[in-house]
């Protein structure tokens, strides 16, 4: 879905990056007239969306762009991306052009020029042109104001960072904003919620969107190599110019089916009938179930706060010879459920208390220690433990090491449940897709899980008594 709207911009930005150096491939070209199309009353797509495989060259489009904006229009850009390289990257590239001896006159040093700092790079021009280039975290960039917002990598956004980052065009210094997100379809462990819903919203036709995507409508059985090739030359622009055709047929040898359809050909797993964000397969989840848990064993608990602040959920585990079997045991509305949570561990002394949530989870850790629980049975996890309690709960499902009460709570918990990011070293940690379902249940449990694997049975004893 693209603009019709007619519009000088894109040929004059196709025409100064030529002057410099830079040629746009046609694909690319039809991308950069579409982001710079305009009505009378502005851009005619505020909202931009680019969806193509890896190594097609995206980045020039981008390139091309921004430069325009800033040297032609004056606006102030913030560009942000998942990994720091990728951002460092496009400003080394951008960097580049305002080094020509021809444009490097446009550069406002008296208030920053160029700047080279790590993670605060950033071009500023004597027209009040500005980019900014940052890695996108929860804050993002709260307090500054830009024209334009350019989500490179998007298959990696979440709702949270697009949520904060998405204000800082709203009052946007030109009075007309847009937003460009970049990338390509999301993997079953990335989120990318907002450049679904941008896909989404394309593809219903909505208003104001400029969407382009590379992908087939069609896809071969697992196996049919020649059809896979045929798709990958069908969905990738530059295959066999900008890409040689021996890296396709290398991938072929070492990729996933999936893997492959996904990264070098441009496939949206939905189309299958698949939801790529899954973390957990249902058939997966379904195996695990049991109708009874083990009769003994070692028990720990586990309490999640919901990061609203509005329920605290609990739930159990028991450690036994093979391995770990768990239940959600409740979820409560706050404040009323902690207070009563709270009794109801303290008659359970001996039993180990794993509790998250930054709304509730060191208030509550601190009751439990006023009721008399000693320190080593009441833990607050920190960022580095929950990683570990998330990835081990899919550890333990996928070596059948994890069964779990058949509770239909729990059961949808599972079913809506999407990957959020914990941390900046790409650890992960679980959300709702739907808002009508509640994950608290799915939390709890997860700490449950942990806690009892960091159980330690004690040591037979080998002395003798004296």
């Amino acid at each position: 879905m693209v603009p019709t709207a007619p519009s000088p911009d894109g040929d004059d930005a196709l025409f100064l990056a030529e002057a410099l150096g830079t040629t746009a491939d046609p694909w690319q070209a039809d991308v950069i007239r579409a982001w710079l199309a305009t009505t009378k009353a502005g851009l005619a797509a505020p909202q931009c969306g680019l969806s193509v495989p890896r190594q097609n060259g995206k980045t020039v489009c981008l390139e091309i762009v921004e430069f325009y904006k800033l040297t032609v229009q004056g606006r102030k850009i913030l560009h942000t991306s998942h990994e720091v390289e990728s951002a460092q990257s496009s400003f080394r590239r951008l960097r580049d052009l305002f080094e020509h001896p021809d444009v490097a006159m446009l550069v406002d040093w008296r208030r920053g020029g160029i700047r080279r700092s790590n993670g605060q790079e950033s071009i500023t021009l004597k027209n009040g042109g500005l980019i900014k280039f940052r890695t996108r975290t929860r804050g993002g960039a709260r307090g500054a104001t830009f024209d334009d917002l350019v989500l490179d990598e998007a298959q990696e956004m979440t709702d949270e960072q697009f949520d904060a980052l998405s204000s800082t065009v709203a009052a946007a210094p030109s009075g007309d904003s847009q937003i460009i997100m970049t990338g390509t379809p999301p993997g079953p462990r990335a989120d990318g919620a907002p450049f679904r819903k941008l896909r989404d919203a394309a593809r219903n036709g909505g208003a104001g969107i400029a969407w382009h995507e590379w992908s087939p409508a069609n896809v071969p059985e697992p196996g049919d190599n020649q059809g896979l090739l045929d798709i990958a030359r069908a969905c990738n622009p530059t295959f066999g110019q900008r890409i040689p055709i021996k890296s396709f047929t290398d991938a072929l040898v070492t990729m996933a089916y999936q893997g492959f359809l996904r990264e070098r050909c441009g496939h949206w797993d939905v189309a299958l009938g698949i939801t790529p964000w899954r973390i957990i397969p249902e058939s997966d989840w379904e195996a695990a179930a049991v109708t009874a848990g083990p009769a003994d064993g070692l028990v720990a608990f586990g309490v999640k706060f919901s990061v609203d602040g509005h329920r605290v959920g609990l739930a159990g585990a028991v450690k036994h010879a093979g391995g770990v079997h768990v239940e959600a045991l409740g979820v409560s509305p706050m404040p009323q459920g902690a207070r009563l949570l709270v009794p109801w561990l303290v008659n359970r002394p001996d039993t180990p208390v794993w509790i998250d949530g930054r709304s509730g989870a060191d208030d509550f850790a601190a009751q439990l220690a006023a009721h008399g629980i000693p320190a080593r049975f009441r833990k607050v996890l920190d960022t580095k433990q929950a990683i570990a309690a998330h990835q081990g709960l899919l550890r333990a499902l996928d070596a059948g090491e994890l069964t779990h009460a058949d509770q239909p709570g729990l059961n949808a918990a599972v079913k809506a449940m999407v990957r959020r990011k914990i941390g900046p070293s790409g650890g992960f940690g679980w959300e709702s897709a739907d808002e009508r379902i509640d994950i608290t249940p799915l939390d709890a449990v997860t700490l449950a899980h942990y806690g009892a694997e960091q159980i330690r049975e004690p040591k037979e004893w080998k002395g003798a008594f004296v």
